[in-house]
């Protein structure tokens, strides 16, 4: 094994990474469609259907200012 090699697999995994994480900031934002009887769930699928909305929410926001970011390639 050559010495350098170690250095060229970790460069290529964290080019890999990127290339993942570009691709998955690049999708279109994620909609997210309320149940009409939120009301009408018990108390813990309410909590959860809070959480996955601030979650889809909170997805999106980070999405948008990532490209809003002048540094950001």
């Amino acid at each position: 094994m050559l010495s350098d090699e170690p250095e060229m697999i970790d460069d290529a995994r964290v080019a890999i990474e990127a290339v993942l994480a570009n691709r998955a900031l690049s999708k279109n934002p994620v909609p997210y469609f309320a149940p009409t009887d939120l009301a009408g769930l018990p108390p813990m699928k309410q909590e959860a259907e809070l959480r996955v909305h601030d979650d889809t929410a909170l997805f999106n926001r980070t999405r948008a200012s990532i490209y809003m970011c002048p540094c950001c390639p």
